[in-house]
């Protein structure tokens, strides 16, 4: 069963919600997806609710899942180290699966939540790229699947390398806010998409557009 629900978000951005339920199970997975009108953004996250009558035992809940048509990408992703922070490492995407993740309890400076795709033309001016990141500094798995028919999977959100969530009745999970951008202008053009999302929705208020406190 599937039902949509249009609801706000505040200003500048629209929202929507996809409830997904299952007969059997009585599990529900409420998608949340939000739209900005001021940068090329799209954000989404899923709560898993269990509305049986049994509890249920959660091993995987990723936060984002895009499908795209081609292979024709290379990978862009942020590994680094203490003072070497977000050292990028881009190479050509190939068959299986790739990516980066942390198991450490926390994203790091070793690990970024973070991975972009870039044509394999694309530079800072020019190409089109597509960059997602998680708003969660947990452990997390960021992964491109190229199937053997050359499409593209991307997945992002909690690691689930022994993940294990028991949902009791009527108890819920929220999974971490993912964000996608999208430029046609190249890695710059997705930076500077990032930079409005964040200074422009995700800061708080009475910090928005002066200078923040270190």
């Amino acid at each position: 069963f599937l039902h949509c629900l249009p609801a706000t978000r505040g200003e500048g951005c629209a929202a929507l919600r996809v409830t997904l339920e299952d007969a059997h199970t009585g599990l529900a997975a409420l998608l949340d997806y939000a739209i900005y009108d001021d940068c090329p953004a799209v954000t989404r996250s899923a709560k898993l609710v269990n509305g049986g009558d049994a509890p249920l035992n959660v091993t995987r809940a990723m936060s984002l899942c895009l499908d795209l048509p081609d292979d024709g990408w290379d990978i862009i992703t942020l590994p680094g180290a203490w003072a070497r922070e977000r050292a990028v490492c881009r190479r050509p995407l190939v068959p299986g699966h790739q990516g980066i993740s942390s198991r450490r309890g926390a994203s790091s400076a070793q690990a970024s939540p973070f991975m972009a795709l870039a044509r394999p033309n694309a530079t800072q001016a020019q190409g089109e790229a597509i960059g997602m990141t998680l708003v969660y500094s947990g452990n997390f798995m960021a992964d491109a699947e190229v199937s053997q028919f050359g499409l593209t999977r991307l997945l992002l959100g909690i690691d689930d390398n022994d993940f294990r969530w028991q949902l009791l009745p009527g108890e819920g999970l929220q999974t971490p806010e993912a964000a996608l951008v999208y430029s046609d202008a190249g890695l710059g053009g997705m930076s500077r998409g990032f930079h409005r999302l964040w200074e422009r929705h995700l800061l708080p208020a009475r910090w928005m557009n002066r200078p923040r406190p270190v």
